[in-house]
């Protein structure tokens, strides 16, 4: 074999190496970025719908209203009792907040980009004593965040927010490595 041969083959791998690597590092970098923005949406809405909800006299209560996001609030009593909820939220299944809080599900992206620490941004965290959860209904997977509601240091009850991950799960490339899961428990069949 000459040596242009062996320099043309060990060139050309290493040029396949280094694109593989590119590309994963790009979809890494696009998807956690997308799913972490989400995942600070519900922080943000949660956050000012909580604080809203514990000014009101007579106890915690949803502000109605359309925020133009896909997006459910719920308000749940201490003991885990639907209260209220916003407008459009009735087809949504009903998840116990308990369960949340005691298991709480890590990222919604799948276990290739867990890999890669993050490089643009830090990842959302919750709030204490607020947990993220994945919910997975006929196909549709649902980002969930509960942040406990306290009144007068008492805790009076739970503040939930829900949305689709369809819109990021379904867009083309979004998903490559979906069956290799996600890591942390689902509160339905994952």
């Amino acid at each position: 074999m000459s040596i242009r041969l062996r320099l043309a083959l060990c060139y050309g791998a290493l040029f396949a190496v280094i694109l593989l690597l590119v590309t994963l590092l790009s979809y890494t970098i696009h998807t956690r970025g997308a799913y972490d923005d989400l995942d600070r949406t519900l922080l943000v809405s949660i956050d000012h719908a909580a604080a809203e909800a514990t000014i009101r006299d007579g106890g915690p209560h949803l502000v109605q209203g359309r925020n133009g996001l896909e997006l459910a609030l719920r308000l749940f009593s201490a003991d885990g009792v639907l209260k209220e909820s916003t407008l459009g939220t009735e087809a949504l299944p009903s998840v116990n907040p308990h369960a949340v809080l005691y298991a709480p599900a890590g990222p919604a992206y799948d276990v290739v980009t867990q890999l890669i620490p993050p490089i643009l941004a830090s990842p959302a965290t919750p709030d204490p004593g607020g947990a993220f959860g994945l919910l997975v209904v006929a196909g549709q997977r649902w980002r969930v965040y509960v942040l406990p509601l306290h009144t007068a240091g008492t805790p009076s009850g739970y503040i939930e927010a829900v949305t689709p991950l369809g819109r990021l799960d379904h867009r083309p490339g979004s998903r490559p490595f979906r069956g290799l899961g996600h890591r942390g428990p689902c509160i339905t069949s994952c």
